[in-house]
C-alpha cells in the first residue's frame, strides 16, 4: 500500500525576503557540497583545451546559472536579496516548490531527485514536471501525496484528495535527436564533430541527420570515426556519412579569424535553428567577440503525419497508459518542448485521435493534460508559473469520479 504524505502549502506570495529563505532551503536540499561540484563540472565543459579558451552556447542548467546570479546578488549570502529579476524568480519558484514537495519525499526518492536536480544531462526538466504536477494537485484539491520507488516501472506518484486516488504518470516531448540518442550521447556526438572541424581550421554551419535505426554501438568506434571526419578537411560545401548512419551535411569556410559579439552570434544561432533541432555552437573566446565560430544542428529524422502520430503513440500515449496499474484512475500529463499555444491540442485533428484511443485502449485513464513549455508569466510583481495546457476528460473511463474532480485551475 503506498504512504501518503501531507505536503506544506504552496507560498501564495514570495516577495524578496521570503525568496532568500526558500533559496536557502532548496540550497540545503540539494547539499552545498554537492552544488559546488556540480558547478565546476558545469563550467570545466566550458573552459580551456589544450591551451585555447573556448566559448560554447549549448543548453543551458538554468539552476546552477540561477544559484550564481543569486550569489552574486547576496554578496555570497552576506547580505538578504534585494530584489528578484527573472532568473532570480525562476529559482525562487523551483525553491517553493521544494518547500511544497520535500515533507512528501523518503529515501530514496528524496536522494533521486537531489541528483536529478542538479544533474547536467538534461534531468532537471523532467523532474520539474512531476513537482510543478504535485504542486498542482497540492494547491488545487489539497491533495496528499505518495510518491512511488524510482527503481520500478510506473508512474511518478498517486494523488490523494477527497477520498479519490489518482495514479499520475508524467512525460516530457522534447527534441526528436533526444529521444533517438540520449541526451549524453548526443553531447558526444556533437563535441566529436565540433572538435574536429575547429582542429581542421574551419567554420561554418553544419547539420546533423540521426536516423531512426542510429547504431548506438558506433559511439564507440573510435578509429571508424577518426577516419570518416578526416574527409573534413577542406572548405566548401560538405555531405558525408559517418558512423552508425549518420548523416552531416553544410558549408565549410577557412578559420580566417573572423570575429562576431557573442551577443549577436548567440541570437543569430537561435533564429537560424531549425524546427526539432538541437543546437551546438563553439568558437574560440575573446571578449566580447567570439572567433571563428562553428555552429552544428543535430536533427532526428522527418517524419510525415503518419509516421509522427504512429510514434509519439508507441513512445508516449500508450506506453504512459500502460506504465499506470489501473486500479485507480490514471492522470497522464504531457509537456511539449517549443509549443507555446495548447490551442493546437484542441484543434489539430491528430492530436485529438490520439487522445481518443488512449481513452478507448486504456479506460483507466480518467484525463490527460497537455502542457506547454514557455517561458513562466510573472503577474502583477510577484513570482507566478502561467504555463498553457489542454485538459482532456475521457467519456468512457472506469473512473468516473477522478474524471469529474479534474480541472486545470488553482
Amino acid at each position: 500500500m503506498p504512504t501518503f504524505h501531507r505536503p506544506r502549502r504552496f507560498p501564495a506570495h514570495v516577495y524578496p525576503h521570503e525568496a532568500g529563505t526558500l533559496v536557502e532551503r532548496l540550497r540545503r536540499f540539494i547539499g552545498h557540497d554537492r552544488l559546488i561540484q556540480q558547478t565546476t563540472a558545469y563550467h570545466a565543459a566550458v573552459r580551456a583545451s589544450n591551451g585555447v579558451r573556448m566559448a560554447r552556447y549549448r543548453e543551458k542548467q538554468p539552476l546552477i546559472e540561477a544559484f550564481e546570479a543569486y550569489e552574486k546578488s547576496t554578496l555570497h549570502r552576506q547580505r538578504p536579496l534585494r530584489s528578484v529579476d527573472d532568473e532570480l524568480a525562476d529559482l525562487a519558484n523551483v525553491a517553493a516548490q521544494c518547500h511544497v514537495v520535500d515533507s512528501t519525499l523518503v529515501d530514496p526518492v528524496r536522494q533521486h531527485h537531489r541528483e536529478k536536480l542538479i544533474d547536467l544531462n538534461g534531468q532537471l526538466k523532467p523532474l520539474l514536471l512531476e513537482w510543478k504536477t504535485a504542486c498542482h494537485f497540492v494547491k488545487t484539491y489539497g491533495a496528499d501525496i505518495a510518491w512511488l520507488p524510482v527503481n520500478q516501472s510506473g508512474p511518478e506518484f498517486i494523488a490523494s484528495m477527497h477520498g479519490i486516488e489518482c495514479e499520475v504518470e508524467c512525460k516530457r516531448q522534447t527534441h526528436m535527436v533526444i529521444e533517438l540518442l540520449g541526451q549524453t550521447e548526443a553531447d558526444i556526438l556533437a563535441g566529436r564533430i565540433i572538435d574536429h572541424v575547429m582542429k581542421a581550421g574551419l567554420r561554418g554551419h553544419l547539420f546533423a541527420h540521426v536516423p531512426d535505426d542510429f547504431d548506438h554501438n558506433s559511439l564507440g568506434e573510435s578509429e571508424a570515426w577518426e577516419m570518416a571526419l578526416a574527409s573534413i578537411a577542406d572548405p566548401g560545401t560538405l555531405d558525408v556519412r559517418l558512423p552508425g548512419g549518420l548523416h552531416l551535411e553544410g558549408e565549410m569556410i577557412p578559420a580566417d579569424g573572423y570575429a562576431i559579439d557573442v551577443n549577436v552570434w548567440q541570437r543569430q544561432t537561435r533564429e537560424n535553428r531549425r524546427d526539432e533541432a538541437r543546437l551546438y555552437a563553439q568558437a574560440r573566446a575573446a571578449s566580447p567577440a567570439a572567433i571563428d565560430p562553428v555552429e552544428l544542428q543535430m536533427m532526428g529524422p522527418r517524419r510525415t503525419t503518419k509516421e509522427l502520430i504512429e510514434y509519439l503513440w508507441t513512445r508516449k500515449f500508450n506506453k504512459a497508459a500502460a506504465q499506470c496499474s489501473k486500479q485507480r484512475g490514471a492522470v497522464l500529463v504531457f509537456e511539449w518542448e517549443d509549443i507555446a499555444d495548447p490551442s493546437i491540442f484542441e484543434d489539430t485533428s491528430w492530436f485529438q485521435d490520439l487522445l481518443a484511443r488512449t481513452f478507448d485502449e486504456h479506460r483507466h485513464v480518467a484525463a490527460i493534460a497537455m502542457r506547454c513549455d514557455s517561458a513562466p508569466t510573472r503577474m502583477g510583481g510577484l513570482i507566478d508559473y502561467a504555463t498553457g495546457a489542454y485538459l482532456a476528460k475521457s467519456n468512457v473511463t472506469e473512473f468516473p469520479k477522478a474524471r469529474n474532480l479534474l480541472r486545470l485551475d488553482g
